[in-house]
């Protein structure tokens, strides 16, 4: 008797169901993650046993490698992913040697989480990648795919950022953390840079972090925000922000610029340097300690503030500590309410700027440290009463880092602090962003 002709279809679709599943291909210590690579199809798992594997391997299809529970493997040789879309995660892997890495090229999807890879090179990413590292240790990452997250993941050497956009949360660089002139977005959030920030990206936002000092140069019509940061100058002879751009919007707030070192032989090392022509600034509600060393005869040189060609420069609220000019700043700029302290040179302004209610007193900060004020701190209400510039409580802005309607006393700690987008224009605050997220004591958008 003949089968029903509507039955062969229903068998047809159960054999290809039973042949697409899943298959795991074992790799014994000794043999080849590659050849089980090879004839893995899309959605197969290839398990690798512990042991060190001395090949190079390429994964350019959505397979899994995974290790044997329990077991621990090395892979010594270069990992490569390759035109991979949708790719399965790698995870908890040693990787790397001597000149070689984890390269990922046109593949989307993929997390790399868990990996040791400081013995490697590095990780690199190019072409139209999007991928996220996190809870890894890394030596260093080059970013030049369309899209990179990274997050709890510590690096022992550096970052280097040439294209796309990359994301950083909660990371620690023990290296600089650089910036190419192609890159469209860099954003870093509560990163430790135990190095320089050197940052040329189109879109830069740096905020409740830490570096040695930041540095912005080689391009045009940026747009720069740096918010709750600590820049800590050990003491070095340079400056704590500097930036040599054209045409570009910088915010700078809230921030704590110290240990700004210069001598008698220096040539300017201030706690902000910004130069170059059409450019716009608002520095507000920062702090600036410079720490002058040599022969006494010769004078400082350091400026808490130094600002030069700008279109527009708007300098409020600051507190600047042992400079030798509080300000320095062209005619035009507007410079209201910042504090000078403990300088034996009798800061002053320079170079044109007309300053308007400057406080020459102790700022009396708890402990001697910014930016928590004691109560009876002078500039406890004490910054301009400008209202868009007020504190998110809505009182009158509190001279110093903290604060003002842009800082988030809880960024270094909660996930979802005050965050500043980019398209703020220099003279605004944060109401009528369209984006506004309406907290309990102020606003917020959602990401820059």
């Amino acid at each position: 008797m003949k089968s029903p002709a509507c039955l062969i279809p229903i068998v047809s679709l159960i054999a290809s169901a039973i042949s697409v599943q899943a298959v795991t291909h074992a790799v014994l210590p000794g043999a080849s993650i590659q050849a089980k690579i090879n004839i893995a199809v899309a959605g197969d798992i290839v398990a690798i046993f512990g042991g060190t594997y001395y090949e190079d391997i390429t994964i350019n299809k959505a397979i899994r490698l995974v290790e044997v529970s329990g077991q621990q493997v090395t892979l010594t040789g270069n990992v490569t992913f390759s035109g991979v879309s949708d790719c399965p995660p790698f995870d908890g892997f040693t990787v790397g040697s001597a000149n070689r890495g984890i390269t990922v090229t046109n593949t989307t999807g993929l997390v790399m989480r868990n990996l040791d890879a400081r013995a490697a090179s590095g990780v690199s990413s190019n072409g139209t990648t999007a991928f996220k590292i996190t809870d890894s240790q890394i030596s260093n990452l080059t970013s030049s795919g369309a899209s990179t997250e990274v997050a709890k993941t510590s690096f022992t050497g550096g970052i280097n950022h040439t294209a796309g956009a990359l994301n950083v949360t909660s990371v620690t660089v023990a290296g600089n953390f650089d910036t190419q002139s192609a890159a469209l977005k860099t954003v870093a959030f509560r990163t430790i840079v135990s190095g320089d920030c050197n940052w040329r990206s189109k879109k830069n936002w740096f905020g409740y972090s830490e570096a040695r000092t930041f540095i912005f140069t080689d391009q045009n019509q940026a747009k720069v925000v740096l918010v709750g940061n600590k820049i800590d100058r050990q003491g070095g002879e340079a400056n704590g922000i500097y930036c040599n751009v054209s045409n570009s919007s910088f915010l700078i707030c809230n921030n704590r610029i110290v240990r700004v070192g210069y001598n008698y032989e220096s040539d300017g090392e201030n706690g902000i340097d910004l130069r170059g022509g059409g450019n716009k600034a608002v520095i507000a509600n920062n702090y600036c300690q410079l720490q002058y060393y040599g022969r006494n005869d010769y004078g400082p040189r350091g400026d808490g503030i130094y600002v030069r060609d700008f279109t527009q420069a708007t300098i409020i609220n600051n507190v600047i500590v042992g400079a030798k000019h509080g300000i320095s700043a062209p005619f035009g700029a507007l410079a209201q309410n910042n504090l000078y302290w403990a300088s034996p040179w009798n800061l002053r302004e320079a170079n044109g700027v007309i300053a308007e209610g400057t406080l020459y007193t102790d700022p009396l900060f708890v402990e001697n440290e910014a930016p928590t004020l004691q109560p009876t701190s002078p500039c406890v209400n004490g910054g301009t009463p400008d209202p868009r510039y007020n504190d998110r409580d809505g009182s009158r802005n509190d001279i110093g880092p903290s604060g003002g309607a842009w800082f988030d006393p809880d960024g270094w700690t909660t996930e979802n602090p005050v965050v500043i987008p980019f398209d703020l224009s220099a003279d605004m605050v944060l109401e009528g962003v369209d984006t506004e997220v309406i907290l309990s004591e102020g606003q917020a958008v959602s990401a820059p």
